[in-house]
């Protein structure tokens, strides 16, 4: 096991470098010049190439490239250029908020999503399997924008039960950090609960008409064992899959909902970080999006093999 993470670690290695490569080449190919942003619209050319030359954006791109990968390596992601501090505190101070979103997202969506697929599957082609399978296609036909928006218009103006935007933390007030999460995080999961819905579902029926099955239901063994112990377990490592794309998703669709509901997350910085020409956020905040997918590929493989032993190598 200790072999098989080394082997995934180092394979890992390749992957961020280009990675990183891939995110400082395309915000240099970004519209806009960070150094006239910095200058402001009245600075003259030689102020604007000052800012420039101060930024290091003067350099080649090779130059620039050798640079970062060596204050990388030390853990210096640069100054962001519009908070005026390092790219590792602004990321810092906002990455709770996104992983407080995308783990609250994570938990309805696996909640949901695995035990709508069950039902379905188990009712296969009554009323409940239909029902569960006009909101899976309702999920995933509405925008996390459109649901987002009428969520707020639902819950928090009409009935005033939620809060419409802002973030409070968790240590200054667990109950205010649930309700200010609770519309963002269904808004965000919704989708990707009627994908986890359908997969389970089919994933069941196929696991459903195996052999083994019939056998534990001819033994004499209650449906909720053969349907929790036998099917469900087996039924998982597809499952398991969807659920990692899923929290990918959910991850690179905090931008978004971080925009609508006000959040002051990871996507929300680097949207602003986009908007503004921040080249070190952008780059430092790419970067740990790529190191936090490799992460949680490893992670899935390793619940793979937990769940299915002859997946271990």
């Amino acid at each position: 096991m200790v072999a098989f993470i080394g082997r995934r670690i180092a394979g890992a290695i390749p992957t961020l470098l280009l990675m990183s490569f891939i995110a400082f080449g395309i915000v240099r190919l970004i519209p806009g010049d960070p150094a006239a942003v910095i200058a402001g619209p009245t600075a003259t050319p030689a102020e604007v190439e000052r800012v420039r030359s101060r930024l290091g954006l003067d350099q080649p791109f090779h130059q620039q490239l050798v640079a970062w990968y060596g204050n990388a390596l030390r853990g210096d992601l640069g100054n962001s250029i519009l908070l005026g501090r390092s790219v590792v505190r602004a990321i810092g101070e906002r990455l709770p908020v996104t992983l407080s979103l995308a783990a609250l997202a994570m938990a309805w969506t696996a909640l949901f999503g695995i035990a709508a697929g069950v039902m379905a599957s188990v009712r296969a082609l009554s009323w409940v399997d239909q029902t569960v399978l006009a909101v899976c296609l309702l999920g995933v036909s509405l925008p996390n924008f459109g649901l987002a928006l009428l969520l707020i218009e639902f819950f928090g103006v009409d009935l005033g039960w939620l809060p419409t935007g802002g973030y409070v933390a968790f240590s200054e007030n667990p109950i205010g950090w649930a309700r200010s999460l609770i519309l963002p995080s269904i808004a965000l999961a919704l989708p990707q609960i009627a994908i986890v819905a359908r997969t389970t579902r089919a994933s069941m029926l196929e696991v459903l008409r195996q052999d083994y099955i019939r056998t534990a239901r001819a033994k004499g063994l209650s449906r909720a064992v053969v349907i929790g112990r036998h099917a469900l377990k087996n039924a998982m490592v597809a499952v398991l899959t969807v659920l990692g794309v899923s929290m990918a998703i959910l991850i690179s669709g905090s931008v978004v909902i971080e925009s609508v509901f006000s959040l002051p997350g990871l996507g929300r910085l680097l949207a602003t970080s986009i908007l503004t020409r921040d080249y070190p956020v952008i780059q430092g905040g790419l970067l740990l999006v790529a190191a936090g997918l490799v992460a949680l590929n490893l992670a899935i493989d390793l619940v793979y093999m937990a769940v299915d032993p002859r997946l271990r190598p």
